[in-house]
């Protein structure tokens, strides 16, 4: 049986109380099966609140910037009655549920609150035996069964990097926060005459990469497991052997598409990344970094990164051949930090 260790990056308090109502009774049972880790990363917690959550899932991780591992609580080492204690979500001691900027670390620099060297961290502090190494964002609702899932399909194949779910986005906003019911195992996916597809969209089922500097996330699910160009870090599983080789994120992303320049390194060590199609998980697509990043800043990140990704992955029979079009879609980029500078 794999073990995994999955790292939560938080920003906002509200948005992590979010994220373990609508996860936490399938995350406990991985936790209990011995499947599964679980390390939350956050930006937005007073050390009050840290101890708050540390009590009430005593099997989890939480991790502070620029703090040590908060000591364990004696619950951590205890089986099943520990849980069996816990109750219900409305019962968490003085957590708060509006406040929207992580004021009690508001002093440290938007690099240090970046996905990739936030989610490094948790990799960083992850059991030195997990099999694989993932990330959920605090936005997502994993539907059940999920994490097995994605490991058995993915036996079949050999020299498998990264694997992702089909993601999806609700298509309104009454979604995003109500309590709705995911496709179960056995369930129709999304497809133009299913009556899921009146409730949501494919975010990606995957994502190719054109040549000239492009990400196309793939919006039609396959019939069977799918090798892809790149894997969406929303809600991702990487093999540890392959970290080991390749690396974690690339920390001077800070944020967008670090996890394309992961795939693609992956790619060419010769690993597979992999797209399970029968595995759905729920995306509030930016619930936190449109809060954090002003469409500026994103802008920017977008135009920058993706030199980033050309200089560090691309061939150079790839700039022979294409590159006037590289240059042509870096001039969009360009022209799209402009006129986001412009309304800002």
């Amino acid at each position: 049986m794999s073990f995994t260790s999955i790292t939560i990056p938080n920003l906002y308090s509200s948005q992590l109380a979010w994220f373990f109502k609508h996860n936490w009774p399938q995350l406990k049972k991985d936790i209990l099966n011995h499947e599964l880790e679980l390390i939350v990363v956050s930006h937005g917690l007073n050390e009050t609140e840290l101890k708050a959550y540390q009590k009430r899932y005593p099997k989890v991780k939480f991790l502070a910037p620029n703090r040590s591992l908060l000591a364990p609580n004696p619950a951590y080492r205890q089986s099943r009655p520990a849980y069996q204690q816990v109750g219900p979500h409305s019962r968490l001691p003085t957590l708060p549920t509006g406040r929207q900027v992580p004021t009690p670390n508001s002093q440290l620099s938007r690099a240090q609150t970046g996905f990739a060297p936030t989610v490094n961290r948790g990799f960083r502090s992850a059991a030195k035996t997990a099999d694989w190494y993932g990330t959920v964002n605090d936005d997502v609702i994993l539907s059940a069964g999920w994490l097995r899932r994605l490991l058995q399909r993915a036996e079949k194949f050999k020299k498998v990097g990264s694997i992702n779910p089909v993601i999806l986005n609700p298509l309104n906003s009454q979604l995003r926060t109500s309590s709705f019911q995911l496709p179960t195992p056995n369930s129709e996916l999304p497809t133009p005459n299913s009556q899921l597809s009146t409730s949501f969209k494919i975010e990606s089922a995957g994502i190719r990469i054109l040549p000239i500097g492009k990400a196309m996330p793939i919006t039609q699910i396959m019939i069977k497991p799918t090798v892809v160009d790149a894997t969406n870090a929303a809600c991702v599983l990487y093999r540890a052997e392959a970290l080991k080789q390749v690396g974690f994120f690339d920390e001077k992303f800070i944020s967008y598409l670090e996890d394309i320049d992961l795939a693609l390194r992956l790619k060419r060590a010769g690993w597979l990344n992999l797209v399970i199609p029968d595995v759905t998980v729920i995306h509030q697509r930016h619930a936190t970094s449109q809060k954090s990043l002003s469409a500026k800043r994103r802008a920017w990140l977008n135009l920058r990164n993706w030199w980033f990704v050309i200089l560090k992955n691309w061939s150079w029979q790839w700039w022979l051949k294409y590159g006037p079009q590289i240059l042509l879609e870096r001039g969009r980029n360009f022209s799209g930090w402009l006129k986001a500078a412009k309304k800002h």
